[in-house]
């Protein structure tokens, strides 16, 4: 938007905005669904380590999510039924949450740990 364009606070879902959103915009037949279960589950999302696994009927989807910051969660979307011990998914989501959470980088400035 136009930095002088006045706009009020966001609204409903428009308070949870995906930053990145792999192909194309943003799945918006999943919104919903996705918020629900993102504050169903926001104390085990909120541990900033686990990954929180849910599969919907309904939707035939899944749904694999981890919270990088306390204001950001990777999601990845499957619109199959996964397992929920898939290794490829969890190393990939491990793997991308270590780096946009800077682990390494902030490991390396901690004194002592060279």
């Amino acid at each position: 938007h136009h930095p002088a364009a006045k706009l009020g606070p966001p609204k409903g879902l428009d308070s949870y905005p995906a930053i990145v959103s792999i192909p194309g915009e943003r799945p918006q037949h999943h919104w919903p669904n996705l918020i629900m279960i993102m504050n169903n589950n926001a104390a085990e999302l909120n541990t900033m380590e686990r990954i929180v696994y849910f599969y919907d009927k309904a939707f035939q989807s899944t749904y694999f999510m981890l919270r990088i910051e306390p204001k950001m969660t990777l999601v990845v979307i499957f619109e199959t039924k996964r397992a929920e011990k898939d290794s490829y998914v969890n190393t990939f989501l491990t793997e991308i949450g270590s780096q946009l959470k800077n682990n390494k980088l902030l490991l390396n400035l901690k004194p002592g740990s060279k």
